[in-house]
């Protein structure tokens, strides 16, 4: 999912209170909206039932939801950020160390993504030089989860996991 981290801010969670952030994975790709604290906070209630939220960006009209309808969630969990000051040297620091809970690290300046803080220093050395990449980029630590399924209920307008539901 290339475009999982296109909202242009750090990490908002904490390593002892982490954000879960929550996405329709069939909106996960380039643009994407700005993340929602749960599936159920992309339902919107229309006249006449429920719709998925449509993203801001992109004039697409909400999708109508039905009562048992699967769609699919993918869940970004934010432990929070970090600065990372790069030196013309190539030597860096950075000022909180990457969550062992964390599974990626993105650099927001320059749209970088790695596994661990020292791969994403490389990433922006590769891409701009030592010289050119000095300087200080906002850290965001993070956790994807694979995409799963939650189920439409329309008589209360939520999800829930879809194996949850008999």
């Amino acid at each position: 999912m290339s475009g999982i981290c296109d909202d242009d801010r750090p990490g908002t969670g904490t390593p002892d209170a982490p954000a879960e952030e929550w996405w329709p994975e069939a909106y996960c790709d380039e643009v994407m909206p700005p993340p929602r604290v749960s599936p159920d906070a992309w339902v919107v209630q229309l006249a006449d039932g429920y719709a998925l939220a449509a993203p801001e960006a992109r004039a697409w009209e909400p999708e109508r939801l039905t009562d048992g309808e699967t769609v699919l969630f993918t869940q970004r969990i934010d432990h929070g950020g970090a600065t990372l000051d790069l030196f013309a040297d190539g030597t860096w620091q950075v000022s909180r160390p990457m969550p062992a809970a964390a599974e990626s690290v993105y650099a927001v300046q320059a749209e970088s993504l790695a596994e661990t803080v020292e791969g994403c220093v490389r990433e922006i050395l590769d891409i701009a030089g030592a010289a050119a990449a000095a300087g200080t980029y906002d850290l965001a630590y993070y956790t994807f989860t694979e995409a799963a399924p939650y189920r439409f209920d329309a008589a209360t307008g939520t999800f829930s996991p879809a194996g949850a539901l008999q």
